[in-house]
């Protein structure tokens, strides 16, 4: 016996920057440096503060939140990281000012020089 089924097609979901295009079409984009990470429950945007409004970085936040529904914070990284412990200055954007998440990296063997 032969059954046919076919499967529904699931929407792709647009990424963060394709949302936040979406939501502000008017910007300028050629000026403004946009990075995106993920930490645990951390959103860690890579925003200038001299290209963009502290509005602009706020909504961004905003829409992370909506967006990605295990963030619950998100925070703006404002300079370069330093020192030995490799500490950068934060700007919090949305959210629960919680700055603490649990993180591991998986390595395989053959990933180990």
């Amino acid at each position: 016996m032969i059954i046919k089924y076919q499967f529904l097609q699931k929407e792709k979901k647009l990424d963060f920057i394709d949302i936040l295009k979406n939501e502000f079409p008017n910007e300028s984009w050629e000026d403004i440096s946009l990075k995106f990470d993920q930490i645990g429950t951390i959103g860690l945007l890579r925003l200038d503060p001299e290209n963009t409004t502290r509005e602009f970085r706020e909504r961004a936040g905003q829409l992370i939140i909506e967006n990605y529904p295990k963030i619950i914070t998100v925070v703006n990284k404002e300079d370069i990281t330093r020192g030995v412990e490799r500490i950068y200055p934060i700007e919090h954007l949305s959210g629960v000012k919680n700055y603490q998440s649990w993180h591991q990296r998986y390595f395989y063997e053959n990933q180990i020089n």
